[in-house]
């Protein structure tokens, strides 16, 4: 009989099932949390503002080596530019050929969840769109500041100097 009494002794921790489980409604719980989708909202903003700063690089460096001035437009509401139902506003870069005629190089869009500023004192863009930057083939710009503010009150403005720089500042 004490053989028996060792092999009914009750062992002490989890299964591998009752881990798993709690880790996975852990997993439900903070996927769902206010905190979580927070942080997803912010770093979509953040990603946003970084893109349209990025493609204004771009096509800065692209008016040198082309020796083009290309124009930055965009628009402060979707279906503006172009017949389409994704929920996206639009951004374009364009330059003018001899003429007169806009030439759409490249096209990008945003949310249009973001509502759109355009200077240091945050202006409202009520126009379909704003068309105040461009980038010569010197190098330099034609200044302007677009803003972008998030639902949950997140402001990043995109500054373009004289000179060209391009910056990004809360």
């Amino acid at each position: 009989m004490g053989g028996m009494s060792k092999i009914m002794k009750y062992k002490a921790g989890f299964t591998l099932f009752e881990v798993l489980t709690v880790i996975a409604v852990i997993g439900v719980i903070v996927s769902l949390s206010p905190v979580s989708s927070g942080f997803y909202t912010h770093s979509c903003y953040e990603a946003v503002v970084n893109k349209i700063t990025a493609d204004m690089r771009r096509f800065r460096m692209r008016a040198i080596c082309n020796n083009k001035t290309y124009h930055f437009r965009i628009y402060g509401e979707e279906n503006v530019f172009k017949n389409d139902s994704d929920s996206k506003s639009d951004y374009i870069f364009y330059y003018t050929d001899n003429d007169s005629q806009e030439i759409i190089v490249y096209h990008g869009e945003y949310p249009a969840c973001y509502t759109l500023y355009k200077n240091l004192n945050h202006v409202k863009i009520t126009d379909d769109y704003y068309d105040r930057i461009s980038f010569s083939g010197r190098g330099t710009a034609c200044a302007g500041t677009i803003g972008l503010k998030s639902s949950d009150g997140s402001f990043k403005q995109i500054v373009v100097s004289q000179l060209g720089r391009i910056r990004v500042e809360k």
